[in-house]
């Protein structure tokens, strides 16, 4: 087995928006107790999204705010939230796994 100082950075980012929302209220408890994750970032609404996304996105954000368009506004939020998760792991020491909450 590795040491435990060499293992790498394991973090869980998921989001359940909508009637996903129960389900990401169960999924986090299930992944803490599994007591492999150094961090779980979990999104119940679109709290990460900064004023330049709301300008990059706004179709896609309108979308999901009045129309409750599927994939919480077309999925574009999933390779952006992505991103700036990898972005604040410790390089070459990091794995994200994103799930879906529900």
């Amino acid at each position: 087995s590795r040491p435990e100082a060499r293992l790498p950075r394991l973090e869980l980012l998921t989001l359940g928006v909508g009637t996903y929302e129960a389900a990401l209220k169960e999924l986090v408890p299930e992944a803490k107790s599994l007591g492999i994750f150094d961090a779980i970032h979990a999104y119940g609404n679109f709290s990460f999204v900064s004023p330049a996304m709301r300008q990059r996105w706004p179709w896609h954000l309108e979308a999901w705010e009045l129309h409750r368009a599927r994939i919480a506004g077309f999925g574009w939020w999933k390779p952006v939230l992505c991103r700036q998760h990898l972005a604040a792991l410790p390089e070459g020491r990091g794995i994200l796994v994103y799930s879906d909450a529900g």
